[in-house]
């Protein structure tokens, strides 16, 4: 067994593994990365507890690409090499930008004491296993491998890169709900069988979702997009492609968006992390909404609000200034954790930003009209604040009337199963309930008081029929395996 030392200085290689802000899960998506830098049409993640590690995770990634060239000699020139970046065809677009993602994932992991293994195969059916291995003696990361290559042509050309003991704490779900929109640039959904790639999670294909929904057709009120475009001297042409999704009227009028696992929140409603600024380069989301929507015009940051939500901006540099690849998604080493104040506070940019700023602020001043509409006109959506106790009370009770047809439970008091008290609470909780024992009916049950909190973002995010319809699905809840109504008491002492 040959060992290479890896060529870099090794304090410096410390010190960026230790401060580039790369998290875990980062890690993982930097192979991603370097998969579909290798041509790669197939990606194949598995992702599990280790067994080795207790309270860690094992990763692998495999993939169909091009693999490390004469992989004995390849694999460690290419991930014992730091900051060196392929060298583009003309008109090759890569996602790594510095050379970095692989050999970084490879070293933290190592750094952190787990263990971080590449087997790859050229198209030369040569085949190589190395490990990265860190020296506490030298201070130095090495890279074992063979002296010499195995011959495997029962082998698919490709790699597989490991990294077992990784601390992740992230969610198989999360997991494939982030992968469906990072890299839907990148997919066949998006390119077509030729070109796009395909991802599973522990042999689960991923279905991979366009954030910005360019199959709805805009509807004034409802779905709306548009494309600003700003020149940068030093940078080049940038578009900003906007779209903004109304939440009132999400269930009736977008496909069935609120049922895919990137949309779905609370009910019907669009979760607010989704909004906000999609940086995108060479088929990949170095940011995905996370509620950020730049700077405000005193130069604030700009973050999430109730009447934000639903605005997405995708920017790129469609049109870079030749020989500055190094354009604003790729001026971090760690493309999943963009510092937008780095981004902001670059002078360069800043006409890019204050357009950012204009449209943000445009689209919420029509959002606010909107619902200054449906306060005195009746417009279709209305928000809950337009309602009054009585009249939420009312559509409450007929929903459950509705509902329970089939039970006997004509025997209420002034038509009432369900009283709305409209309150505010710091707690943030958004609807409580309690029996206040003045109304019975039916089965002997007590009128079920649900109070809605008004200072809570579901408050704020959701619609009259979204607010009720959990009321009356919490009160379905209340009902024993043969669908019988249960006694308060009964509830209470759970």
């Amino acid at each position: 067994m040959s060992k290479k030392e890896v060529v870099i200085d090794q304090e410096a290689i410390l010190t960026l593994i230790k401060h580039t802000g790369f998290s875990p899960e980062d890690n993982i998506f930097e192979l991603i990365d370097g998969a579909i830098d290798a041509k790669a049409r197939h990606i194949h993640i598995t992702y599990r507890d280790s067994e080795k590690f207790k309270g860690t995770k094992q990763v692998k990634v495999q993939d169909d690409g091009t693999g490390f060239l004469n992989p004995c000699v390849g694999i460690p020139e290419r991930v014992g090499v730091f900051g060196v970046r392929k060298q583009n065809k003309p008109g090759e677009k890569t996602i790594g930008a510095f050379g970095f993602g692989t050999s970084q994932a490879l070293a933290s992991n190592t750094l952190s004491g787990g263990d971080s293994l590449v087997d790859s195969t050229d198209n030369y059916f040569r085949s190589a296993k190395c490990e990265m291995v860190f020296d506490s003696e030298s201070n130095k990361f090495l890279v074992i491998g063979p002296d010499n290559n195995t011959h495997t042509p029962d082998r698919i050309p490709g790699s597989e890169i490991s990294l077992n003991g990784l601390k992740s704490r992230m969610s198989v779900e999360r997991l494939k709900r982030l992968i469906s929109v990072l890299y839907y640039k990148s997919s066949v959904a998006y390119l077509g069988d030729s070109k796009g790639v395909e991802i599973y999670v522990n042999e689960e294909r991923i279905e991979f979702h366009d954030p910005f929904l360019n199959r709805e057709k805009p509807k004034d009120g409802v779905l709306e997009r548009g494309i600003v475009e700003v020149m940068l001297p030093d940078y080049g042409k940038y578009e900003i492609r906007w779209i903004q999704i109304f939440q009132p009227w999400v269930d009736k009028n977008i496909s069935k968006i609120t049922g895919i696992p990137w949309e779905s929140g609370r009910g019907t409603s669009l979760r607010s992390d989704t909004s906000g600024i999609y940086l995108l380069r060479n088929g990949r989301y170095s940011s995905i909404g996370s509620g950020y929507f730049g700077t405000d015009k005193h130069g604030n940051v700009r973050q999430k609000g109730h009447n934000l939500s639903g605005i997405r901006l995708e920017i790129e540099n469609v049109e870079p200034v030749v020989g500055n690849e190094a354009v604003v998604e790729s001026a971090q080493i760690n493309k999943s954790n963009v510092s937008f104040k780095q981004l902001t506070d670059n002078p360069k940019m800043k006409p890019l930003w204050q357009a950012v700023t204009k449209l943000v602020t445009k689209r919420e001043t029509y959002y606010k009209s909107l619902v200054e509409q449906s306060k005195y006109h009746g417009y279709p959506g209305s928000i809950l604040v337009r309602n009054e106790e009585h009249e939420l009370t009312q559509a409450v009770n007929n929903e459950i009337t509705n509902r329970t047809s089939r039970l006997n439970l004509s025997n209420r008091v002034d038509n009432l199963y369900a009283k709305v008290n409209l309150v505010e609470r710091d707690d943030m909780i958004p609807i409580k309930f309690r029996y206040n024992g003045e109304v019975s009916f039916g089965l002997g049950l007590h009128t079920i008081v649900f109070e809605v909190n008004q200072k809570s973002d579901f408050y704020l995010e959701n619609t009259d029929n979204d607010i009720i319809n959990q009321i009356v699905d919490y009160e379905f809840l209340l009902r024993d395996n043969e669908n019988r109504l249960i006694k308060p008491e009964e509830v209470d002492s759970e």
